[in-house]
Formats: structure tokens, C-alpha cells, sequence
């Protein structure tokens, strides 16, 4: 099978090879600590048809994060006040990209995390592993893998990626 290049699926914070062709959302994200964006692939999981986007939010973020009864992560609420909402509002009042604020009932695919790596002088303690910002996935995982995964950044690390999913009939409904 032939897999495309430079382009990168989620599990967790491993990332996989995607094979041609493979149904799905391609995403172009830039971390802080990319040089520059990197293409990463989101495979079709809904049963209706859905859009699949990349948001960034300030922290704070003032958002709270649940489980659906398929057992998958979703926003439960949006706090006012906090750059999540102000994002919200202004893309229902039609000012804005629909699909570039999180609402309640979107499902997360990734969000942005902290990994760390350990070159061959850190396994010595001759310095400290790197802390670096990462995409974690969530297909595949569970609530409290995510919550883990969203845990180990801090307001230093700067704002927090979201990639979300949402229904295309929840937007056209509005």
C-alpha cells in the first residue's frame, strides 16, 4: 500500500502513516514549537456527514469537556467571557468562519499537549528532555487518556489546538 508523504495520522501521540487515497479530513496545524505547519489526516467517524476544523483558543480556555454516550470526548460548555465564547458568538452572529470557534456538542479529535523527548544526553542527566508542544489524538481513547493528555499544559505553553468535528445539519440548522 502507498502512503502519503508529509501527511500524519493521531494515535494518541504517536503519529502514523496514512495510506493514498484514505477518506478523511487533511488538516494543515503549527504548533509553537513546529518550524512549520505539518498535514495531519482525520479518518471519516461519523455517520452523517460532518466537517472536521482546527481552532485555537486562549487560555483560560473556559471549556468544559464530557463524554457522549459512544464514548467519545465532547465540549459540554462553553464558559462566556473566555476567547472560546467571544470566537462563538461572533461566528453565530455570521461574522466569522463557522468552523472556526468550538460549540457545545462538538467532538474532539486532537487536542494540542506536552511530550517529552530524551536525546541520548538527557538519558545520561547531562541536561533535561525536551518539553515539547504536541498533537495528541483522541480516536481510540479514552476520556481520561484525553484529560492526561490536556493536563500537562500550562498557560506558558500558549494557547490550546482543538481539532473538532461537528455535524454539517447542526450548522445548516442554525
Amino acid at each position: 500500500v502507498e502512503m502519503e508523504t508529509d501527511v500524519y495520522g493521531l494515535d494518541g501521540y504517536r503519529l502514523t502513516r496514512v495510506p493514498r487515497g484514505s477518506p478523511g479530513a487533511r488538516l494543515k496545524i503549527l504548533l509553537p514549537d513546529m518550524e512549520r505547519p505539518r498535514t495531519f489526516y482525520f479518518a471519516e467517524t461519523a455517520k452523517r456527514k460532518s466537517v472536521v476544523f482546527a481552532t485555537t483558543v486562549e487560555r483560560p480556555v473556559g471549556i468544559v469537556f464530557g463524554e457522549s454516550s459512544e464514548g467519545r470526548v465532547v465540549i459540554t460548555q462553553v464558559d462566556k467571557g473566555t476567547d472560546a465564547y467571544r470566537k462563538s458568538q461572533v461566528a453565530k452572529l455570521g461574522e466569522g468562519d463557522r468552523f472556526s470557534a468550538p460549540e457545545v456538542g462538538d467532538r474532539v479529535r486532537a487536542c494540542s499537549s506536552i511530550n517529552f523527548f530524551y536525546s541520548q544526553a538527557s538519558l545520561f542527566g547531562v541536561k533535561p528532555p525536551a518539553r515539547t508542544v504536541v498533537l495528541f489524538g483522541t480516536e481510540g481513547k479514552s476520556f481520561d487518556e484525553f484529560c492526561s493528555a490536556l493536563s500537562k499544559s500550562q498557560v506558558s505553553d500558549g494557547d490550546l489546538t482543538l481539532v473538532l468535528e461537528r455535524d454539517k445539519e447542526e450548522e445548516s440548522s442554525r
